[in-house]
């Protein structure tokens, strides 16, 4: 691919309806910075921005924007890419059993607790998983 990252985050840009205003309020990059890159002024941008723009964005895909290799979205995020339906139900069926194990064990915790007399309210709950 001819295209260089600059204009592969662009060309996301344009397909997403994104302007540089957004981008950078979305992604929490430098006033400016998108805007610099656009007009040629800075080369690229620095791995921290980087890493910012793909958590604001998680379906543009890292392997394309940084190597123009594949897709440039992905279709589920955070699903192994090419990922199966039977797969994708396993994972499911997996956090579901963990989420209810956490809960399972912060409830034996909370007894156990009682048990030895000390107060529960200082027992976190606020970190259970919820899958649903």
């Amino acid at each position: 691919m001819d295209a260089n990252f600059i204009d592969r985050l662009l060309l996301f840009m344009e397909k997403e309806g994104i302007n540089d205003n957004q981008m950078t309020v979305s992604a929490g990059l430098s006033v400016g910075v998108v805007g610099k890159m656009r007009k040629g002024i800075t080369k690229g941008l620095n791995s921290a921005n980087i890493e910012k723009i793909l958590y604001a964005y998680p379906n543009l895909s890292a392997t394309w924007l940084l190597t123009g290799v594949g897709e440039m979205l992905q279709s589920s995020p955070g699903v192994p890419q090419g990922a199966s339906d039977a797969t994708i139900d396993r994972l499911l069926a997996k956090i579901t059993e963990q989420a209810e194990t956490i809960g399972a064990l912060k409830e034996q915790i909370k007894q156990l607790q009682r048990e030895k007399g000390k107060d529960v309210s200082d027992v976190r709950t606020s970190g259970v998983a919820n899958v649903g």
